[in-house]
């Protein structure tokens, strides 16, 4: 997975690219699964988790879960 990230200090705008790029991701994953979606095994079942997803988006998820989804994506 790839954390998209923006300097908040050089970047005045920001927040509004978070929230652009955020829009982006959901779309995609809801509209083109194949391509912003990546496939993993948990368990023995299939879950999706998102190939790109924002530093913002990222910090909004408790930590424990942030965990699991970095373990399950470097495996």
């Amino acid at each position: 997975m790839k954390i998209i990230k923006f300097n908040e200090d050089y970047n005045p705008y920001a927040y509004q690219m978070y929230d652009l790029w955020y829009n982006i991701l959901y779309f995609g994953a809801e509209y083109l699964p194949w391509i912003f979606l990546k496939k993993v095994y948990l368990d023995g079942e299939m879950q999706q988790l998102p190939r790109w997803i924002t530093k913002k988006h990222m910090d909004s998820i408790d930590k424990e879960t942030q965990t699991l989804i970095n373990e399950l994506n470097w495996e």
